[in-house]
């Protein structure tokens, strides 16, 4: 790499880094391209001109990825603050409006959030925003790559450590995983801690978080840990199915504390290892990049008066 000519400074812009950035966190020019709402020849163009610029390769081939070059692994540790400190500078000054939002937008909720404050949430976007069209889904198994991707504008999902590390997630609400069951339930009736032992006469039904949990069951390990036999009868990621089946059968469930209310009919059953019941994060999910738009803040805001109301 010959040394740079500090008058090639003056021909950098911001589309040109964020052409760089893009390129970098997704390793390709048609994933950048869907990401920056360009053509992939625009791209293209704008990553020959950063290399002319630049004087570097910048972005190898390879197994079908675009690998960075030492040279822009340490220009792009720059590149996000800077880019992310003049967006929040710009949203900052410029007034932002719902009602003028016109576009399209998609927003991906887990189910529990959904079912419990999707309502609410839903309703203040309509009213606030009422000239935009807005498709409200229940969080799929690849949510998270159409978000990184922008073809998801933004979701809602408990914290996964198995994210893309372009995928912000900020967390909105702290929730509690108890034991839950109906109301009617034997053991809903004790006046006591309950026994692990005691759960082995019982069926469970696991609820499945879609990209959460859905592979993983706590009170299963717990109960393997002690030798104790664990009686799956169902799987739902549906928390209207949950509710019912716990009302009108005599099962018991994971679920969200939340859950566990008089209109439900379903109470927490106090389990006496207390490491069972466990907090996890609420998080608005969204790409990095757009961490400081107006957009994002705003949806941030009704998130988190919805959640904690």
């Amino acid at each position: 790499m010959q040394k740079l000519d500090t008058r090639a400074y003056d021909q950098l812009s911001l589309k040109l880094l964020r052409i760089l950035r893009a390129v970098y966190e997704t390793s390709s020019t048609y994933k950048a391209a869907q990401q920056l709402y360009v053509s992939q020849s625009a791209v293209a163009r704008g990553l020959d001109k950063l290399r002319q610029i630049l004087n570097d390769p910048l972005f190898v081939r390879s197994n079908n990825q675009l690998i960075a070059t030492p040279y822009c692994q340490r220009i792009y540790l720059r590149v996000p603050h800077l880019l992310d400190a003049l967006l929040s500078t710009i949203s900052t000054q410029a007034e932002f409006l719902p009602e003028q939002l016109t576009e399209q937008y998609s927003i991906a909720l887990n189910s529990t959030f959904g079912h419990q404050y999707g309502s609410a949430f839903s309703k203040a976007i309509l009213t606030q925003a009422p000239n935009a069209t807005w498709c409200f889904k229940t969080w799929y198994p690849g949510a998270e790559v159409d978000i990184q991707h922008n073809r998801i504008s933004y979701g809602i999902q408990y914290h996964n450590n198995e994210f893309p590390s372009t995928i912000h997630q900020e967390p909105i609400s702290q929730q509690t995983m108890v034991m839950l069951a109906g109301e009617d339930h034997p053991l809903a009736k004790l006046q006591r801690k309950i026994r692990l032992e005691e759960l082995q006469h019982w069926s469970f039904i696991k609820f499945s978080v879609v990209g959460w949990n859905d592979t993983y069951s706590k009170i299963k390990q717990l109960m393997s840990e002690q030798g104790l036999p664990f009686k799956q009868l169902a799987e739902t990621d549906s928390v209207e199915n949950l509710i019912s089946m716990l009302q009108q059968h005599p099962f018991v469930s994971g679920g969200c504390r939340s859950l566990a209310t008089k209109e439900n009919r379903l109470v927490e059953l106090d389990i006496e290892q207390s490491k069972y019941s466990k907090h996890y994060w609420l998080n608005a999910c969204y790409p990095r990049s757009a961490s400081h738009t107006a957009l994002i803040q705003w949806l941030n805001a009704l998130t988190k008066s919805c959640a904690n109301q």
